[in-house]
């Protein structure tokens, strides 16, 4: 009963960290400065195009040295009119959005970044978010091997081993799958699809090996157990 009990413990327990761990994973690789740059720029080129236009910027520019103005939570942004001049009509809107973004990935935060979530949620897309997303991968990966070894001391022979392995496995692979697939009929705002998109494309992989892995595992364990039985 004890073992029953062990095992459906530490199975979910295994499953629920190996889910934690690819989710972590996927949010480090999504908060590194490259690809949300890429995304974020994106997002905000429109509001910044409608707010700017080239031939006043330069105007103004023959009276200032530089461009600045306030962003909500995000503080004072400026933009020399040396490189507005530089960068002309053609990479005007890129480089205000490349000057934002990189204003709102260093902004510092003095709160835990959990707290932060809650009160300013800008800081998902910031080197603090993927400073704390990085620092949760190597715990996530030993508690999950640490999970997974005592999931499988506790199974009796080595042919549930294999099932039950797989099986979680699997669990995982379906259960992502079916996310991806339900996520567009319940998500309609194009920022936020792009966002998913980027997410649930850096766990693609990982879910499709966990899914063809744990099949694998299933199938032998099933076939071993019927040739021992036999």
């Amino acid at each position: 009963m004890l073992r029953k009990v062990g095992k459906y413990l530490f199975g979910s327990l295994f499953t629920l960290s190996l889910i934690f761990l690819i989710s972590v994973h996927s949010f480090a690789q999504f908060t590194e400065y490259n690809n949300l740059k890429r995304i974020v720029t994106k997002i905000i080129e429109p509001s910044v195009e409608s707010k700017l236009n080239y031939t006043i910027v330069l105007r103004m520019c023959e009276y200032q040295e530089k461009i600045e103005f306030y962003i909500e939570n995000i503080g004072n942004v400026s933009v020399t009119c040396d490189s507005i001049k530089q960068a002309g009509q053609e990479k005007f809107l890129a480089l205000f959005t490349d000057v934002i973004f990189d204003k709102l990935y260093s902004k510092e935060y003095t709160c835990d970044f959990i707290g932060c979530l809650k009160e300013q949620p800008l800081v998902i897309v910031s080197s603090y978010a993927n400073s704390f997303f990085m620092s949760l991968e190597v715990p996530l990966m030993l508690s999950t091997i640490i999970l997974a070894i005592v999931y499988l001391m506790l199974e009796e022979t080595n042919t549930k081993r294999l099932k039950g392995f797989g099986y979680i496995l699997l669990v995982c692979g379906v259960q992502f799958f079916l996310l991806y697939y339900i996520k567009d009929f319940f998500v309609k705002q194009t920022p936020i699809l792009e966002i998913l998109n980027f997410l649930f494309s850096s766990m693609t992989f990982y879910y499709t090996l966990a899914l063809v892995f744990g099949a694998s595992l299933f199938i032998v364990g099933y076939i071993l157990e019927k040739k021992l039985k036999a």
